[in-house]
């Protein structure tokens, strides 16, 4: 029987914003990778509500690292990305959590990569009150993760992409 992986996105004042379930399809002690199945339910607590996504995705999960990705494949076998940045995310038996720190990567089919949520970062930040060194690292982690991005460094290299291929054959 496939591990469910419980997931929570956190604000920094520990707020649980969203909630979803992952298929556990790898973890180590590096990072762990879900799948995220077709009609599964993200709960949305800051807008209480409940998402369906109807398209599968692989989400890809670093210990130690300021970023989240999640790759859903569309209907037409195209890819939309998207990375949150954020405080390393943190496994507790079977729930794994991290603080999202507002600002995100996105990359739809036909495009290139974007920044958004800036406007969301800026009030967020004031209003929980990032301490500066968190304001300095979020920024550094966009560069950072734009500059892996372009040299294609994993889990940009395709690996990810592959995975969620195969899991779906």
């Amino acid at each position: 029987m496939a591990k469910i992986i419980k997931m929570n996105s956190v604000k920094y004042n520990n707020f649980v914003n969203y909630e979803w379930d992952l298929t556990l399809i790898e973890k180590n002690d590096k990072y762990l990778i879900g799948k995220g199945e077709v009609n599964r339910k993200l709960v949305h607590n800051g807008k209480n509500t409940v998402f369906s996504f109807e398209n599968p995705s692989v989400e890809f999960y670093p210990f130690g690292e300021f970023f989240t990705l999640s790759i859903e494949k569309t209907p037409n076998n195209d890819f939309n990305y998207y990375c949150n940045i954020c405080m390393p995310p943190k496994l507790a038996d079977s729930l794994l959590s991290f603080v999202d720190l507002d600002l995100d990567l996105i990359k739809l089919p036909g495009e290139g990569w974007k920044v958004v949520d800036e406007d969301e970062f800026e009030i967020n930040s004031k209003k929980y009150n990032y301490p500066q060194w968190l304001i300095d690292k979020t920024i550094e982690e966009k560069d950072r993760l734009l500059d892996r991005i372009s040299k294609r460094v994993f889990p940009f290299d395709g690996t990810i992409e592959a995975i969620l291929l195969d899991s779906n054959k």
